[in-house]
């Protein structure tokens, strides 16, 4: 596991401890590699080999070993790490649980604890068990580590920074915390409506990722990260150059692939976004997001053939994930250009219904019912798109202003409200936690970001 994993005495436990940096933020590569195999794991092949059998018997027999000693750790520290190589994370957990409350001031099993939740995407419960053990134990780096990891997951990213910075100051060298740091950075700045204003974050990231290149064991997730980085700081050129070595690296993810075709066609080469694109058919990479960049590519053709591809290509993308409104905007705007105007208006209104904030559909929606002869609608659409637009200019400016007057509190909120109100709710979240940060008593930016929370959770719990 190396200096950035999370050390502790016992070697049976270092199988069930694992670097949460590299869990949480790449992929879970952990789970990846511990829990679904490189050629992907299926259970009812996996217990019809023998080397599981064995392992089985030999969990029966730790089973055992529990039994006859119930308060005893080690066997259960065996048992745990035997039930996580059978893929039975919940078990595994269990016995650790149980360790905690034999060992209630060992911090070794509680940062276990944590860590498993994490694996298991207990984002909600990690988190305080993460922040009891930081409060405990604040001189173990592990633990801000660990919080640090679930902040990220969780798009808490101001407090991740604040844990980052915890955990680089007990280990300055540690690689794991700086990546997580440069993650934060980029995604810190790519929340906002104008990521280039964050280009201080992006350069501070770039930096780290480009010292963590030459040794970091998955470099297709630097590059991929120094793509993001260069693209915020507008170097097409390099980001380029970072997204393809991503992609030549990991041929098979749409997020890189979907990176590098962005970057293309930001500087208008249509024909190297169709080559990356049809690479990614090749290896048989499935995204909607692949299928609405094919849609945008084959409708820059401005030919009735490309419409017709353009419409197949988006209406699969919504096939596969109906709730994007960029979605249903390219496929009515395909439909607008190959005359079917019906059409054109449900999608458009379908997209006004997911996010009533945007002018583009009430334009659109404007115009159509202006060609239907609906003429009472097409007013009402124009006022829309009119009082849309400039809610929008107004939003800018006042990003704008909020750099040169990096303390004025009213000027904050009133950005942070239309974050809220525009759904996006890590950067309203932050930036109530910019107010806060000026004017610690603030109680609207506590009451929201109470509300924020806890709508969270209730969507995250089902509630």
């Amino acid at each position: 596991m190396g200096a950035d994993g999370i050390q502790v005495q016992h070697s049976r436990t270092l199988a069930i401890i694992v670097p949460v940096a590299v869990l949480a933020t790449i992929g879970a590569l952990w789970i990846r590699h511990r829990i679904v195999s490189s050629a992907g794991f299926i259970v009812a092949r996996a217990v019809k080999d023998p080397r599981f059998k064995n392992l089985d018997a030999q969990a029966a027999k730790l089973q055992a070993d529990v039994q006859a000693s119930p308060n005893s750790v080690q066997p259960r520290w065996k048992l745990a790490d035997m039930y996580q190589k059978l893929h039975l994370l919940d078990l595994a957990r269990q016995q650790i649980e149980q360790i905690t409350r034999l060992s209630p001031g060992d911090a070794t099993p509680a940062l276990a604890l944590a860590n498993v939740d994490l694996a298991l995407l207990h984002d909600n419960v990690a988190e305080q068990e993460f922040r009891a053990a930081t409060r405990r134990w604040p001189g173990i780096v592990a633990g801000w580590q660990g919080l640090a990891a679930v902040l990220y997951r969780e798009q808490h990213y101001t407090e991740c920074l604040e844990a980052t910075g915890k955990a680089l100051d007990l280990d300055p060298k540690s690689r794991s915390t700086r990546f997580i740091l440069a993650s934060a950075l980029l995604q810190y700045a790519r929340q906002f409506p104008s990521p280039e204003m964050y280009a201080p974050y992006a350069r501070v990231a770039r930096k780290e990722l480009e010292d963590l290149l030459p040794t970091w064991p998955e470099p297709s997730e630097i590059h991929y990260r120094l793509g993001s980085a260069y693209s915020i700081l507008r170097k097409t050129d390099k980001a380029i150059e970072h997204f393809s070595k991503a992609v030549q690296l990991r041929p098979r993810s749409p997020h890189f692939v979907v990176s590098l075709v962005d970057a293309y066609l930001a500087i208008n080469k249509r024909d190297e976004a169709k080559r990356v694109l049809a690479s990614a058919r090749a290896h048989n990479v499935q995204s909607p997001l692949l299928l609405d960049r094919e849609g945008q590519i084959a409708q820059a053709t401005a030919t009735p053939e490309g419409w017709n591809e353009a419409i197949r290509a988006f209406s699969e993308a919504l096939r596969m994930d109906p709730d994007i409104e960029a979605f249903h905007e390219h496929l009515g705007s395909a439909y607008v250009r190959a005359g079917k105007l019906d059409l054109a208006r449900q999608e458009f209104e379908r997209a006004a219904i997911l996010n009533p904030e945007r002018p583009f559909p009430y334009q659109q929606l404007s115009a159509i019912y202006t060609r239907l002869g609906d003429s009472q609608r097409a007013t009402a659409a124009a006022k829309m798109a009119t009082r849309m637009v400039f809610n929008e200019q107004q939003l800018h400016h006042f990003e704008q202003l909020s750099t040169a007057y990096p303390d004025d509190v009213k000027l904050h909120l009133v950005i942070a409200d239309r974050y809220r109100d525009l759904k996006m709710i890590s950067a309203a979240r932050d930036k109530y936690r910019m107010v806060l940060r000026i004017d610690p008593g603030n109680e609207h930016a506590q009451r929201e970001i109470a509300k924020l929370d806890s709508n969270r959770k209730a969507t995250v719990t089902g509630g």
